[in-house]
């Protein structure tokens, strides 16, 4: 009785731990894919960067800023839809469908 006892709470650890290290495998695997990603696109977004703090748009007129991530989001598949809530400046960008979903805010502040 005390072996079977053993061996079944052995084999239920194993299968409880499994999916938690193949989860840990899966997020490095994607980690590391996200890092070569960005890597590859290093020269397009130091240049986006470049552009957008050679702007230096006043607040609420980042007209140019605001179309160069545009532009840039829309190149790399992005849906994107500007002029959201009624500000021109402002855009969604959408990949994909379904989850997980990511949200990302970003401001503009030239301090001119």
């Amino acid at each position: 009785m005390t072996m079977r006892l053993t061996i079944a709470a052995l084999l239920l650890s194993t299968a409880l731990t499994a999916p938690v290290a193949t989860l840990a495998a899966d997020t490095a695997a994607l980690k590391n894919r996200a890092i070569k990603f960005i890597d590859s696109r290093t020269d397009v977004l130091a240049k986006a960067n470049r552009d957008i703090w050679t702007f230096a748009e006043p607040g609420l007129a980042e007209f140019k800023s605001s179309q160069e991530l545009q532009d840039l989001l829309t190149a790399e598949g992005f849906k994107v839809e500007a002029g959201i809530a009624g500000m021109p400046t402002a855009f969604v960008a959408t990949y994909g469908s379904g989850g997980p979903v990511i949200g990302i805010l970003a401001e503009f502040d030239a301090l001119l």
